[in-house]
């Protein structure tokens, strides 16, 4: 009887231990089936991200374009920062354009992927985009209708033909060189074609949108769990506290250059920023190191560090003490420095407007004394680009 009670005992053990491990490995295996899931719905998010900027972009171009085309001949009225954007929207980039596609390699790379995932539909549609953002990376590279209509090469040889010249003369050339290629009947082409391409946007965003609704009902992920994924994968190290914040913190670059921030108990920052730079002149040509210290206030707010900055305390110095004059060019030299100088302070007063705010998402390593910034700031022209920057505590 005490063997039989023993023997049943021993199966009962095995037949638990079978059924836990059975009921462990189930739940693994769900569970990587949502992270994977959730790794290409934020893949195809992103890539939806990129293509609203890329539209975006399209759309400011072909507004700025046209109005210059209306202004070909009072080019003087067109503003300066338009006639840049008009001119980066024809030159053609040197480079073709890539996708990020390493989390479609990590998906192709896995042979449980196809087994773990269960729905035969979200498979199919995950497919279908990887398709479909391959042929649209070919068209965009390659296909008439998108190729801006000038080379660098082109816009290069102002400099070549003309040599070193003033900032001033060099703008002049710029714009001239705009002017006559706007009166080309290719470049018209391309800039008429702009709605077009717009829209070409429009129904991949469409597209791809549609499907990603799709893919989370599919594998029942809600919007809240993906936002959580993804706060979870931006979210490295240890959190920043207010006492934490408080010190010196330096980006250090290359050839000496840096930028200090300096954060002070009663919530004020000063910011030191310096940079080596190429002064072109047809009287010097050498570098220069301009200094500029900007100030503002400073709060923590849950996961980031939010700066504002006050556009009337700000101060740059441009050194010139290693350049190097012809005999008798002195005043060239001052009126150049006065100059960039002003440049220098109006772009900063620029800056500061259109970032109000600046949030960076920030985070501490184990040792406190080196900090990661994640945010999205406003370029030159408006657009909104994602940066990371680490710096060092200065003790």
């Amino acid at each position: 009887m005490q063997f039989l009670i023993s023997v049943v005992g021993t199966a009962i053990g095995v037949g638990l231990t079978f059924a836990v491990s059975k009921a462990v490995e189930n739940h693994n295996q769900e569970q990587a089936q949502r992270l994977t899931a959730m790794m290409i719905i934020h893949d195809i998010d992103e890539t939806i991200d990129l293509l609203k900027v890329m539209k975006e972009r399209e759309d400011q171009s072909y507004n700025a374009a046209m109005f210059a085309l209306e202004h070909i001949d009072q080019m003087d009225s067109v503003p300066i920062d338009m006639l840049g954007k008009v001119l980066e929207f024809i030159l053609a980039d040197d480079q073709e354009f890539r996708f990020n596609t390493s989390n479609e390699k990590v998906f192709h790379s896995s042979q449980d992927t196809w087994k773990n995932i269960g729905s035969i539909k979200f498979l199919d549609n995950v497919q279908t985009f990887f398709y479909e953002r391959q042929e649209f990376q070919e068209v965009y590279n390659k296909a008439d209708n998108w190729q801006r209509p000038v080379t660098m090469k082109e816009y290069n040889m102002i400099n070549v033909e003309n040599g070193i010249v003033t900032s001033e003369e060099i703008h002049l050339l710029a714009w001239e060189f705009l002017r006559n290629k706007l009166m080309d009947k290719k470049v018209q082409y391309f800039i008429h074609l702009s709605p077009w391409r717009s829209i070409q946007y429009k129904n991949f965003i469409d597209s791809w949108s549609r499907m990603n609704d799709e893919n989370k009902f599919l594998m029942s992920i809600t919007d809240e769990e993906m936002e959580d994924y993804v706060n979870k994968i931006n979210r490295n190290g240890i959190p920043v506290t207010e006492s934490s914040l408080v010190g010196t913190w330096i980006q250090s670059m290359t050839d000496g250059d840096s930028t200090v921030f300096e954060f002070h108990k009663d919530h004020t920052f000063t910011c030191v920023n310096v940079a080596t730079t190429v002064a072109q002149h047809p009287d010097f040509h050498c570098n220069v190191i301009v200094r500029t210290c900007g100030k503002g206030t400073w709060t923590i707010e849950k996961d980031s560090l939010v700066r504002k900055i006050d556009a009337d305390a700000f101060d740059t110095e441009v050194d010139v003490s290693n350049v190097v004059v012809q005999a008798g060019k002195e005043s060239s030299l001052n009126e150049s420095v006065e100059a960039y100088t002003q440049y220098v302070k109006d772009y900063y007063i620029q800056y500061s407007k259109k970032n109000e705010r600046i949030v960076r998402l920030v985070r501490l390593d184990a040792s406190h004394n080196k900090m990661e910034w994640k945010g999205v700031f406003a370029n030159d022209q408006g657009e909104k680009e994602e940066t990371v920057v680490y710096l060092k505590r200065r003790k």
